[in-house]
């Protein structure tokens, strides 16, 4: 009998190139100010929609066909305005809400939680370990007004599995599903 294994997954948005640049400008200018955080390496950086954890194998093709069958109710859409030490959203459009219960809808079929936090889209450049000046933080954090400038484009979400290793966690993409190009943005 075949022993029945889990993977660590997350349903996410990746970023473009231009936003992974701006990141990293963000990130190098915070590091000479600011110690006591683990800085996200930014090819990691990603807009998280569902995080799921521990999850069976053998769920992993019936989550991807059930996405592939509903995805397309969902518009393109842009999550733009955003926010320092995590790039946030001060405005969350429609869409991104109403793919966020699609994504909750499919997976409470499949025995996963509902989520109960607050869904707010970020993107987490850094994480503090020991930070003893916290209002310093805040501080040059509230400097940045990127507004704009960090624009995310939402047109495709992927199913990642997640190992995590000591020099950080490793993703990999198991399936990419386009959202509908034609009721959103082009």
């Amino acid at each position: 009998m075949e022993k029945n294994t889990n993977i660590r997954a997350f349903l996410a948005v990746k970023i473009t190139p231009d936003l992974k640049n701006s990141i990293q400008k963000v990130q190098h200018d915070l590091q000479s100010q600011i110690s006591g955080l683990r800085w996200s390496r930014v090819d990691n950086i990603h807009l998280t929609l569902k995080f799921l954890g521990d999850t069976p194998d053998t769920a992993v093709t019936p989550i991807i066909n059930d996405i592939e069958k509903q995805i397309d109710q969902i518009p393109c859409f842009h999550v733009n305005r955003p926010r320092i030490l995590w790039l946030g959203s001060q405005h969350t459009p429609k869409e991104y809400h109403d793919l966020l219960d699609l994504l909750e809808a499919i997976m409470i079929r499949f025995g996963f939680a509902k989520e109960q936090k607050k869904r707010i889209p970020h993107l987490t450049i850094g994480r503090i370990k020991k930070l003893k000046k916290r209002e310093l933080l805040s501080t040059i954090a509230n400097q940045y007004k990127l507004e704009n400038v960090l624009e995310l484009k939402v047109n495709r979400i992927v199913f990642f599995k997640s190992v995590l290793k000591p020099q950080g966690p490793e993703y990999t993409a198991l399936a990419h599903f386009n959202l509908n190009s034609n009721g959103g943005l082009s």
